[in-house]
């Protein structure tokens, strides 16, 4: 059996550093995906005579939206964990099929 060897340090390290990045990302757009509320676009535009108005929508809750952040950070960096134990580990890979080969130009000498 083969055996994927993990990439040096200073790659894995980038790498590392990289999924992080990734992931906060992803975590900060959600959040404000999350926070924005579409209430408040439809309340703007339908300010006119004889509409209903909309009450006021209150601000959000900073307090809150850092809190789902962190839990998100946690769990990104909980999963990161465990991809990266697996990773240490070391992948064991096998073969079941290959289709043939073919040398169209053998070296010359032998």
């Amino acid at each position: 059996m083969a055996q994927c060897t993990t990439p040096n340090s200073s790659n894995r390290s980038l790498q590392t550093l990289l999924c992080a990045v990734g992931a906060l990302t992803i975590v900060n757009l959600a959040v404000q995906v999350v926070s924005l509320s579409p209430q408040s676009a439809h309340a703007q535009n339908r300010s006119g005579p004889g509409s209903e108005t909309a009450p006021p929508t209150p601000f959000p809750n900073q307090a809150e939206n850092i809190r789902k952040l962190t839990e998100a950070m946690n769990d990104a960096n909980a999963r990161l964990g465990r991809i990266e134990a697996k990773l240490d580990k070391g992948i064991n890979v096998k073969v079941t099929e290959m289709p043939a080969v073919e040398i169209k130009n053998p070296p010359k000498g032998e």
